[in-house]
């Protein structure tokens, strides 16, 4: 284990999101969650997950594809997790416009974490529904960055009550 835990965040996150075997992204997750649980290494775990989850807006399918989407229990701290739940909000959008239901389902999941929520100071969505959650997330970044969120994706007229409100 150590010597796997040695090679850093980055191929275990990368395993952990892409592997096609179910069981190596299971087991990658696992030694993620260990390194993040460091306090020396939790920052830059933290930081790999967000990188390895940007957003794309050109993507055809989310860096998860084809499996689960797996974010493990790390000490996240306020910055990293406002990183990570940005990219998330931004592919719950997308999985909305490509009618992608699997990868809702699986956001919806890991955006219902209470350690996440509280790192990243969002109110989890009383509904899976896209709109519920960036309405939430509007509540942290404020109306311009929602707009932003939105631009990037085309969808300003799509939510313009959201902009509204």
């Amino acid at each position: 284990a150590r010597e796997i835990m040695s090679t850093g965040a980055e191929p275990l996150v990368s395993a952990m999101l892409r592997s096609d075997n179910l069981d190596v992204r299971r087991t990658a997750a696992g030694y993620v969650a260990a390194l993040g649980q460091q306090p020396d290494k939790a920052r830059s775990v933290a930081n790999s997950i967000v990188e390895a989850l940007r957003f794309d807006p050109t993507a055809k399918q989310p860096p998860w594809h084809d499996g689960p989407l797996f974010l493990p229990s790390i000490s996240w701290q306020p910055e990293e997790a406002k990183a990570l739940v940005g990219n998330l909000m931004r592919w719950h959008l997308w999985a909305d416009r490509h009618k992608d239901e699997d990868a809702r389902r699986k956001i919806n999941t890991n955006l219902q974490s209470v350690s996440l929520a509280n790192a990243a100071g969002y109110q989890i969505a009383s509904s899976p529904a896209t709109e519920a959650w960036l309405r939430s997330w509007k509540q942290v970044v404020g109306a311009e960055e929602l707009k932003k969120l939105l631009a990037e994706q085309d969808a300003e007229s799509e939510f313009a009550g959201l902009l509204a409100d």
